[in-house]
């Protein structure tokens, strides 16, 4: 019989297995922690300009549709939601990463809030 599969590639990345063996466990972590937060960027980015887009469908119902009826509302409330839900996650962001950073970077914001 003969064999119709297709030779492997030349050019194929080892097993992750073996990759794994041969990188230091720090630099094998710095990498994923980098692409992990290319990629919840990406995600907020996109996030962001579907509430824009929609913000600016609100404007239009509101001011050339004369429509600020309950619908519009809606999507007021929903746009107001993921904002809030992007800044939330963009806090907890901030405070990991400040915290895995330095110790002491969390302590000096938490006291300008008490004095706020």
């Amino acid at each position: 019989m003969l064999d119709l599969a297709p030779p492997p590639p030349e050019n194929v990345a080892p097993p992750a297995e073996a990759k794994e063996a041969s990188d230091p466990p720090d630099e094998a972590t710095a990498a994923t922690d980098a692409v992990t937060r290319r990629l919840e960027d990406r995600v907020v980015a996109d996030a962001f300009v579907r509430a824009v887009d929609d913000m600016g469908v609100v404007a239009d119902r509101i001011d050339v549709a004369d429509d600020p009826g309950l619908d519009t509302q809606r999507m007021q409330e929903s746009i107001l939601a993921r904002l809030d839900q992007m800044i939330e996650a963009a806090e907890r962001q901030e405070a990991s990463s400040s915290s895995s950073s330095s110790g002491g970077g969390s302590s000096g914001s938490s006291s300008n809030q008490d004095s706020a």
